[in-house]
């Protein structure tokens, strides 16, 4: 995977539901890293970059989610007390 990505579809009409292409740059150690994983693990670069998108994203939405829980003084749990409640604690 080179560090740009094309958003060209090359003239063929998109699937519905196909999703947004988007172009993005990375640095040459980001490139360098995504490609490794991608040789390592066997999987397409650009699967591998579309997950950590998706994770990142999804990381994000919930950290803004629990800043505007506090800020409006709601009742949290412990992550203790989530792992107790959910039976993820050993012993």
């Amino acid at each position: 995977m080179s560090g740009k990505s094309s958003s060209s579809t090359g003239g063929k009409a998109r699937k519905a539901g196909a999703g947004a292409t988007a172009t993005i740059e990375l640095t040459p150690r980001l490139t360098k890293g995504l490609n490794n994983v991608a040789k390592l693990s066997g999987q397409p670069a650009r699967k591998i970059a579309l997950k950590a998108v998706e994770q990142y994203i999804e990381d994000l939405f919930d950290a803004i989610e629990a800043k505007r829980i506090l800020a409006r003084g709601e009742k949290t749990i412990p992550w203790k007390e989530v792992q107790r409640r959910c039976g993820l604690l050993e012993g």
